[in-house]
């Protein structure tokens, strides 16, 4: 199993002050730091009568070796299963320096201590999410699949990496599709504000073979169409960002990584039937003029310039990104 390694000012807190610490936490902690720096983790549990005040009594680093002092298990100290006899035995072998008997002891409070740490953490989801993060973890698995990505080949076409795309896990295990749920997931995963509209209308292009033709047997409003394309209002859903300031604004232009994502995160929960558009709305406080030249952003006409000469009075609502453009990453011509 590899272990999520922590970070050094963690260890420092835990190796300053080991109280503040639980047990699992702390020897979890510890064994990631002695694999970072490839020494071996020794556990060992002092021989004293006196209780401790917490779990986790010492850390220390060694030029060899991390040693950790742990008050919860061990054969020896207030806690043991065996007499005070032997604690006392071993308390004046170590202060003797003959190591024989608490040497001998420390081998079973060493493996103690790790069979601890595997029981605890076998149940515990935050310690599994937290530490174990391969494919033999049961509660990742059990995740993946109710969002329908268990076997790691599935992964894949995930819209987010699968530890971040497990945030929505709830949202997207449900299903019933509903606008609620739509708006909680984009707005958990922009930050921003979102609002859905359902049953948006757009009108769907006919094909040329599914267009009427006059032969004598149509009826008009029946089994006819006057045109080359219809109104639909039952399978298209409109999702308006915003109002949103002007850096969060060019972030969501089209061909960003940022609006891809969303798009591809919301085109994984409304699934293959349902199309989407997203109109970007910017705050009218944030409408620039138009400027040649200079160091922004190129200047898109109808996207992010706009031609006026006073303040804006309403915010911009113009930037209307079909879902499948959306997703599509932006080609620069070499």
């Amino acid at each position: 199993m590899k272990d999520a390694a922590p970070g050094p000012n963690l260890f420092d807190t835990l190796e300053r002050d080991p109280h503040r610490f639980e047990a699992l936490t702390a020897l979890r902690l510890a064994a990631a730091e002695a694999e970072r720096r490839g020494v071996p983790l020794d556990i060992k549990s002092a021989p004293s009568t006196a209780l401790a005040s917490s779990a986790i009594r010492a850390v220390n680093v060694r030029a060899d070796r991390i040693e950790v002092d742990c008050a919860l298990t061990g054969l020896v100290g207030p806690l043991s299963p065996l007499p005070p006899a032997y604690t006392e035995l071993a308390a004046a072998d170590t202060r003797r320096r003959a190591g024989g008997l608490s040497g001998f002891l420390e081998i079973f409070s060493d493996r103690m201590a790790r069979l601890f740490e595997a029981a605890a953490a076998k149940y515990s989801l935050p310690a599994l999410l937290q530490w174990q993060r391969d494919d033999r973890n049961r509660i990742l698995t059990a995740l993946n699949g109710l969002i329908g990505a268990a076997p790691p080949g599935l992964q894949k076409a995930l819209p987010l990496p699968a530890q971040a795309t497990l945030r929505h896990a709830g949202l997207l295990s449900q299903r019933t599709r509903s606008a609620v749920g739509l708006r909680t997931l984009v707005e958990a995963e922009l930050g921003l504000p979102v609002r859905v509209v359902q049953f948006q209308h757009r009108w769907r292009m006919l094909d040329e073979e599914d267009q009427t033709q006059l032969d004598g047997s149509r009826v008009l409003g029946v089994d006819s169409v006057a045109g080359g394309a219809v109104p639909n209002r039952s399978g298209q859903v409109r999702l308006i960002i915003g109002p949103v300031r002007y850096a969060d604004f060019l972030t969501l232009e089209a061909g960003q990584p940022r609006l891809i994502e969303c798009a591809k995160l919301v085109q994984f929960y409304l699934g293959p039937v349902i199309e989407f558009d997203l109109q970007i709305v910017l705050d009218k406080r944030d409408v620039p003029e138009t400027q040649l030249g200079g160091s922004g952003p190129a200047v898109r006409l109808g996207w992010n310039a706009w031609a006026r000469t006073e303040p804006a009075a309403r915010d911009s609502d113009e930037a209307i990104i079909d879902g499948a453009l959306a997703q599509l990453e932006r080609r620069v011509a070499a």
